[in-house]
């Protein structure tokens, strides 16, 4: 959903869940992604997806 340009509140609506868990869980992604926005997390997923 990310990929997508959603913000957190649309994806929290999409999945029936509230706004701060989205933002958590993308929080999460980014400490995972060793990232500190969405910009370099959208970087390092296309590049994946190039790879794969």
């Amino acid at each position: 959903m990310l990929l997508m340009g959603k913000d957190p509140t649309g994806i929290a609506s999409e999945l029936a869940i509230s706004p701060n868990t989205a933002k958590v869980h993308i929080q999460n992604l980014y400490r995972e992604a060793n990232v500190s926005s969405r910009a370099e997390l959208l970087f390092i997923m296309n590049q994946h997806r190039k790879e794969a």
